[in-house]
């Protein structure tokens, strides 16, 4: 009997539960999403805070123009001090040289989309919008993609991790063999896999480029004054350790020369003080001394203390706003629930009453709104999944891995939304049986 008023129930108020259930997933997936987010939030505060908070940094830059970057290209003297005072720099205890340059590479028979072209973000300018995409370069197809090189310090610097694979060798990166380790920013997963070598040109020289591994989801630095520069879209090159071991066979007569320009650019970190500029001219004065190359200078201070200071208020005041306003939501879709439960019960009373009048004692029917109440929750709850699912936050891979493997990430939320459901549902449930009485 109870099985056949509980199909009556669902039949007769259907739409009403559906409402209901919709509003209570709603609140789980807000409470997700916030648990997601403290948990973002307070992960990237302490990263901005050990990486940034006692640090000052400062940009370095040759000082050849025009014609005379040509001329560094094809002289072997000025590179070989370039890359003397290069090496002094990135090997250096008192100081930490962050060499990073944004370049695109040319990819032979790319297998992504055009939301990796190195131009993508400008697909909105016509001029710039027909170069987007593939083009041939003698009957191959190539496709400019975007790329970061960087040195060690740097990627130690920034605390990148890797969410699969291996990391470099850095002491085995040379480029003789025309063969780079790469890493591949995580929206490349499902389009390459660990092992995967990619033929393409860089600097105007064909290299092939082995996949080693995927950085984590969401991985950013410091780079061009913006303190969360995303990497997901991104190939990163590894920089040689030392440049003067650098030796290419049957590369572009200008390779060596484009990348030690490219290499010298970067940024400059100490540990805070009054005296922080003093300290790196006085260790780039040293360096320069030993290595004969005096064509650098240190640009301006760039926005680096502004924009640190700025990320942490934004985080902050994001993570407090978003507080506030899931009080407000858990509150009013609460009351919103009791209020819909206890109308239900209002218009499902008199059925109780005929049940209990027909021999069904106050037990079985406590029971049956248990039950009306329960298949409620388990409503809201697949909408919830399916909610979390279709936006994105969790992928079907780690939605089943959160349910068969007990993936932690999933079920930190997914459990408190349990808890609150339960605790939700019982408080609706002694208030249904405090009006039973009544009957």
């Amino acid at each position: 009997m109870m099985r056949t008023e509980l199909k009556y129930y669902i039949k007769r108020n259907k739409y009403l539960i559906i409402s209901h259930a919709f509003l209570l997933s709603l609140l789980f997936l807000l409470v997700y999403v916030f648990l997601q987010f403290t948990t973002l939030a307070v992960g990237r505060l302490d990263t901005f805070n050990r990486i940034y908070q006692n640090n000052e940094m400062f940009s370095l830059s040759h000082t050849l123009e025009g014609d005379d970057i040509f001329d560094a290209l094809e002289d072997d003297d000025l590179l070989h001090r370039l890359a003397i005072f290069y090496d002094g720099l990135n090997h250096s205890d008192n100081i930490h040289f962050l060499s990073m340059h944004h370049q695109f590479i040319s990819i032979r028979n790319f297998r992504g989309s055009i939301i990796f072209d190195y131009n993508y973000e400008f697909r909105h300018i016509p001029e710039i919008a027909e170069f987007i995409g593939s083009y041939l370069i003698e009957e191959e197809w190539y496709m400019d993609v975007n790329s970061l090189q960087m040195n060690q310090q740097s990627f130690e610097f920034f605390d990148l991790a890797i969410l699969e694979g291996e990391g470099f060798l850095w002491e085995n990166i040379h480029y003789s063999d025309h063969r780079i380790p790469i890493l591949l920013g995580a929206d490349y997963r499902g389009i390459y896999e660990i092992g995967d070598t990619l033929e393409g040109i860089f600097y105007f020289t064909h290299f092939e480029f082995e996949v080693v591994g995927f950085l984590e989801v969401n991985s950013t630095l410091f780079y061009f004054n913006d303190p969360e520069y995303y990497l997901d879209r991104y190939i990163i090159i590894p920089y040689p350790s030392n440049l003067q071991e650098l030796d290419l066979i049957e590369s572009d007569p200008w390779f060596k020369g484009i990348l030690s320009l490219a290499m010298i650019g970067g940024d400059l970190v100490v540990e805070r003080s009054p005296d922080s500029l003093e300290d790196v001219l006085n260790i780039l004065y040293i360096i320069s001394n030993v290595s004969g190359f005096e064509q650098y200078e240190i640009l301006g201070l760039p926005s680096f203390t502004t924009q640190y200071g700025r990320m942490v208020s934004i985080l902050s005041y994001n993570q407090n706003l978003l507080i506030v306003v899931l009080l407000v939501c858990i509150v009013l879709v609460g009351v919103i629930s009791i209020v819909v439960s206890k109308f239900l019960f209002k218009k499902r009373l008199p059925i109780y009453e005929v049940l209990y009048q027909s021999g069904l004692d106050k037990r079985g029917i406590s029971k049956l709104i248990f039950r009306e109440l329960m298949f409620l929750s388990i409503m809201s709850l697949g909408l919830f999944i399916l909610w979390i699912h279709l936006s994105g936050l969790v992928s079907a891979h780690h939605l089943l891995l959160g349910v068969i493997l007990l993936y932690v990430p999933f079920l930190s939320g997914f459990a408190t939304v349990v808890i609150l459901l339960t605790i939700l549902m019982n408080m609706t449930y002694r208030l249904l049986k405090l009006e039973l009485k009544k009957i």
